[in-house]
């Protein structure tokens, strides 16, 4: 009987163990979860004044609040729709890369690589337009700040192609 006992007890003490051992870890995930949301707080204004990813930036001209806000309002209108083709370009893209792994004609591969490079064009004349009408917002002087930019990041390799 006291070998019993004395096994319950071991096993007791070993699944409270468990358990603080589990609430101790649980406690720390809480913890760590609760500090990358603070520092997203933290940063997210410092975030939200660079321009999304693949647009100029902006922030280094001049701009009136009433430009910063026509922009804004110019990238967001545009925003969805941009990635709507987006999505369409990597779904064609993905069935191109299908297509070669699996035992498609060249006729197939033709066709699909053809629907591939419309929607490159389609996503690029939409990325233009909406600098067009960026563009548009901007003073003379401002213009040619942005041209500057714009051969720099071409020359990077980072808007409308390669040079």
């Amino acid at each position: 009987m006291k070998c019993a006992t004395r096994v319950l007890t071991a096993r007791l003490l070993t699944a409270r163990l468990l358990t603080a051992r589990l609430l101790t870890a649980r406690l720390l995930i809480a913890r760590l979860l609760t500090a990358t949301a603070l520092l997203a707080l933290a940063t997210a204004p410092a975030l939200a004044q660079e321009p999304p990813m693949g647009a100029i930036d902006l922030t280094q001209i001049g701009l009136s609040d009433e430009q910063r806000s026509r922009i804004q309002s110019i990238r967001q209108e545009d925003k969805q729709a941009i990635a709507e083709v987006r999505n369409q370009l990597d779904a064609e893209t993905r069935q191109l890369r299908v297509l070669f792994e699996g035992s498609a004609t060249d006729e197939q591969l033709r066709q699909q690589h053809a629907r591939v490079l419309a929607q490159r064009q389609q996503l690029e004349r939409m990325r233009f337009e909406n600098f067009l009408r960026i563009r548009g917002v901007l003073t003379p002087e401002q213009r040619s700040q942005l041209s500057l930019r714009w051969g720099r990041m071409r020359g990077q390799g980072r808007f409308f192609g390669r040079p």
